[in-house]
């Protein structure tokens, strides 16, 4: 077994905090630590910076699932913003239906439906929807990047 650090995030550790469930043993709030929101959201803040950029990295544009991992993901970031706290991607994309501008609908709706394909390296985005996923991620950033 190797050390990794991959998952040993904030967010992860909050998940297990906050909705760990005991089946044998202590709960977990005794085995970690609060995550201050400030914590939660300067953190979700940084990552929303680069997502596009950063998501490219390793992920290729060709590659439809990429493009809906980059709303979700958004998404759970803007969430996390607004309430110090974490939620699963099928709430995200429901929370953020309801809460962000309707012009963007469509293409939540989009990622929704898609999410059962799954990844396949050989799907390839929905055409115009690499585009409105960039127009998307702006107008998020917009929001939860405020000063």
């Amino acid at each position: 077994m190797q050390w990794d650090a991959h998952c040993n995030n904030c967010w992860a550790r909050w998940s297990l905090r906050e909705k760990g469930i005991t089946l044998i043993g202590p709960d977990p709030k005794s085995l970690v630590d609060s995550i201050p929101k400030e914590k939660m959201t300067g953190e979700a803040k940084k990552l929303l910076v680069n997502i596009v950029e950063d998501t490219h990295s390793w992920m290729p544009p060709a590659i439809a699932w990429g493009q809906r991992y980059i709303v979700t993901t958004a998404c759970r970031m803007l969430y996390t913003i607004k309430t110090g706290e974490v939620t699963s991607i099928a709430h995200c994309l429901d929370w953020a239906a309801k809460n962000l501008d309707s012009r963007w609908l469509s293409l939540l709706k989009q990622v929704k439906e898609d999410r059962k394909l799954g990844f396949n390296e050989n799907t390839k985005p929905r055409p115009g929807s690499l585009q409105k996923t960039y127009s998307f991620v702006k107008y998020v950033q917009s929001i939860g990047l405020k000063k």
